[in-house]
Order: C-alpha cells, then structure tokens, then sequence
C-alpha cells in the first residue's frame, strides 16, 4: 500500500513540470530550443518597455532570477528525495522513531526554506527596482504565465507565445495569495476532515481522542488563517487599482507590497505554531501518517485546491496527475496513544 503512495506521490510531482518538456511542440510552432529558453528570451525583450528600465538593469533581473530558479529546484529535489524515504521507512513493520523524525524535520523546514529563497530574491531585485517597477513586474510576470498557460493549453494548431496582450494592470488571480513575498500558495478553499475521524485513528495508529485534539488545532488557527486569506486578498486589490492609475506613486505602491509581504509572513508564522501544536501531540511516526493522510485526502474529488505547500496543519501536498489515482489509502496502525 505503501508502494502505491510513494508512486502516487511521484507522479503528482512530475506532472507540475512535465508539460515544459512537450511545450515546444505548443509553442512557437514547434520551434527548435527548449521552452525556457525562449521563455527567457521573450522576457528580456519585454521586460524593458514593461518596467521602464534599461537592458541592463533587465540582464541583472534575470541574472538574479536564474540563481534562485537554481535553488528552488534543488530545493524541490531535495523535497522529492526526502518524501521517498520518508514512504520507505514508513513501510517497514515497526518503523523507528529515531529514523523518521529526522527526515520528517527536513520535510517540515522546505516551506520555510522556499520562503527564504523567496525573500532573498527579493531582497535583491528591490536594489534594482523602485517600488511601481516591482509591481509592473509581479503583474507581468502572472500575465506573461497565463498567456504560457493557455498555449498549452490550446490544441487548435501552432501558436506563438507573444508579448502579454490587455494592459499592464492586468487581473491577479484570487485563487491565491502567497505570490507576491514567498511564493508560496495561501488556499482559499481547506481540505475538511469532517466526517474522517474513524479513518484517522486507523491511519494514524492514535485513539479517538487524539483525533479530537487534532481537529480542535485546525478549527482554532482557521479564522485566523482565513482572515489573513482576506486581507490579502484585499491588498492585491488595492494593488491593482493603484497600478490602473495614469502616475502611480512610489510611496503607495511600497506600502501595498509591505503589507502583502506582512501577510505571508503572518500566515508562515501562523502555520509554525499550528506545526508546533501537532509535533507536541503525536510521536514522529504518527505525526508522518498524519502527514500522509492529509496528501491522501486533499487528492480526495472535491477537496478544492492543491499546492506544493504545506496542507492545512502541515505537509507537502502536490497537484495530482491527469492519471493519477485519486484515493490513498495509508495502512492502518493499533493505537498507542
């Protein structure tokens, strides 16, 4: 059962980057060379005129963008690697707590880690960029993606991938808020475990008492993390009225990110002491079950949203697959607590 988990799990990763690889035939005709590549080159002609700044403040911006892309998919290496092992030591009879605590310390840090790497490149494109440049790129960047999106998307014959069409106050998708600072995705819909307090204790190998314990965790940090949801929401609104302005301002526009970046940060903060909660209730064997069931339930129809970010209380989620399967199940475990 395991075995299926840990194949599960690895073909919901591999679908988040598996469409680069058959996007030259969708893009540009066909064209020879990879797509990033070209999606780099339309970038630098681009990013000029966009931001209003010269070619070499844009071959800087890419420049600091290349390193950090380096880091974050080292980083999702690692994640990878790190959740193979983690399925494999859980496989055995009678894993060691001893053995799965450190791999489960490592797997519970990537979301802070991606955070970091998302603040530190930051922190060096704002030496670049006045705080109007900083927004005119974080809404061409979100346009210049959707317009990637929907040539693979389209099957109706060759297409390009030109320059962003509409203005540069483009809609920001509401789905989530966690672009702008880390990166990371704030869900508006939460995998609910109502209804899944029998399965917990079997997956878990917990009483039902502990499950209890464990659902009141999630239902105390939830208007908190809705809330901030909200409040974002509202400054990527803010956001983009500002930018619809003939003249926007620098002062406006850097307290709007400052408060947008103050948000992820809360909400990190937030999920820490909710993780903090749950490592304080279950052992390191246990509190990877719970890890695992929740990656099961959120591929659950009807579950809402997924990300690679840490779900709910904790974790690593994945977008599935077209053809993954859509149920986990995690072997059940005689309670001991």
């Amino acid at each position: 059962m395991f075995k299926r988990i840990l194949c599960t799990f690895l073909g919901l990763i591999l679908a988040i980057t598996a469409w680069a690889s058959r996007a030259p035939a969708q893009v540009d005709g066909g064209m020879d060379g990879s797509f990033q590549e070209r999606f780099y080159q339309i970038k630098r002609r681009q990013l000029g005129p966009e931001l209003g700044v010269s070619q070499q403040v844009v071959d800087r911006l890419l420049q600091i963008e290349q390193h950090y892309q380096a880091l974050r998919r080292q980083l999702f290496k690692n994640s990878k690697a790190d959740f193979q092992h983690l399925v494999k030591v859980l496989s055995q009879p009678s894993p060691g707590e001893q053995e799965v605590k450190p791999i489960l310390n490592k797997i519970l840090r990537h979301p802070q880690e991606k955070q970091n790497i998302q603040q530190m490149q930051t922190q060096e494109e704002e030496k670049l960029l006045t705080p109007v440049q900083e927004a005119r790129k974080i809404l061409y960047q979100k346009r210049l993606l959707q317009e990637a999106r929907n040539v693979k998307r389209s099957q109706r014959g060759p297409q390009r991938l030109g320059p962003p069409s509409g203005p540069r106050e483009i809609q920001v998708s509401r789905k989530t808020v966690g672009d702008v600072g880390s990166g990371g995705a704030y869900q508006e819909k939460e995998l609910t475990l109502n209804g899944q307090q029998p399965r917990m204790v079997s997956a878990l190998g917990v009483n039902q008492q502990t499950v209890v314990q464990l659902l009141q965790i999630r239902e105390r940090y939830r208007p908190r993390r809705q809330q901030l949801i909200l409040e974002a929401r509202n400054e990527f609104s803010r956001l983009e009225q500002v930018m619809r302005q003939p003249n926007p301002v620098n002062p406006e526009v850097k307290t709007i990110l400052n408060n947008i970046k103050k948000k992820e940060q809360e909400m990190q903060d937030l999920k820490q002491r909710q993780e903090e909660e749950v490592v304080a209730l279950l052992t390191p064997v246990q509190h990877a079950r719970y890890l695992l069931f929740l990656i099961s339930m959120r591929h659950q129809p009807g579950s809402g949203p997924r990300s690679l970010g840490p779900p709910g209380g904790g974790g690593v989620g994945a977008k599935p697959a077209g053809n993954s399967s859509p149920g986990w199940s995690i072997p059940s475990r005689p309670s001991n607590r």
